[in-house]
């Protein structure tokens, strides 16, 4: 490929080149398309196509939307206490089986104990459902 010498502009390639008699016509072309004085310029109406405003385009979602961005803020703060809290509980829950079965004592919790009365009230399972089980089994 051959290298132009910018430096050096009468031995480098001319590479644009004007219409003949372009310079001499342009005044006129320009003061045609300015208009005259007096006159008013037509106004065209714009033309309307037909196009779908999407809902996020349209001024009641504008409106809308710093509540709805604060009602998600509030969400996530909301999801992330209990998430906290619910962490604490189970660690709390580790916590005093360790300290059960450390001692020895199992005459005060079983480890399974606080699991499967949990269990329980999850499924809301009295005594009379579970005498009932353990009747039918025999």
């Amino acid at each position: 490929m051959k290298k132009i010498d910018l430096n050096n502009p009468t031995t480098s390639q001319k590479c644009f080149k004007v219409p003949e008699g372009y310079f001499e016509t342009l005044t006129d072309r320009i003061m045609a398309q300015i208009p005259q004085e007096g006159t008013q310029p037509q106004e065209e109406e714009p033309k309307r196509a037909d196009v779908k405003v999407h809902f996020w385009q349209t001024s009641l979602y504008g409106k809308l939307k710093p509540y709805i961005y604060m009602a998600a803020m509030f969400g996530g703060l909301y999801f992330g206490m209990w998430v906290y809290k619910y962490q604490q509980k189970l660690a709390n829950e580790k916590e005093t089986i360790a300290n059960t079965t450390q001692k020895g004592n199992t005459d005060t919790v079983d480890a399974t104990d606080l699991y499967v009365d949990e269990m329980c009230d999850y499924m809301m399972i009295d005594r009379h459902d579970i005498m009932a089980c353990l009747a039918d089994s025999e």
